[in-house]
């Protein structure tokens, strides 16, 4: 059986001064790494939370467009039909065709909203994106 010689070189790195400021370094890039994968996590969970905020927004916007529709529909029935009443007739008319401009009015506020909260979202993706590329620049390096 051949005889194995272990050799123990305990004072050769105490000699190296590189191993010290590289060990330094290597730790100090270890917590930047750490940090931008932390900030990444919180930018995409942030993220998500505007894109839920301005998926429901646009939700908003479709259901006022809906409600629109139906009264202009009421106000064309109305304007078509003739009844009885032509007074209670004419005053539901409009009563429906101010529904209709109220509905405009709020369908534009609320896509300026949900506007908004799509830049927001885009602004923090493309945070999100920054820390990403960082931790894949750390990685590739090594």
């Amino acid at each position: 059986m051949p005889e194995i010689e272990i050799h123990a070189h305990h004072g050769e790195h105490e000699s190296n001064p590189l191993v010290l400021p590289v060990s330094l370094t290597i730790s100090i890039l270890a917590v930047v790494v750490a940090a931008a994968t932390l900030m990444g996590h919180r930018a995409h969970t942030e993220e998500l939370v505007f894109q839920g905020k301005a998926t429901d927004q646009w939700n908003f916007y479709q259901a006022k467009n809906i409600r629109m529709h139906e009264m202009e529909v009421m106000v064309d029935l109305l304007g078509s039909v003739t009844t009885v009443d032509k007074e209670k007739n004419e005053l539901l008319r409009e009563k429906y065709q101010k529904e209709v401009e109220r509905y405009k009015s709020d369908k534009d506020s609320i896509s300026e909203k949900a506007k908004e909260l799509d830049n927001e979202g885009d602004v923090v993706r493309k945070r999100a994106d920054c820390f990403d590329a960082a931790k894949v620049f750390w990685k590739s390096r090594w």
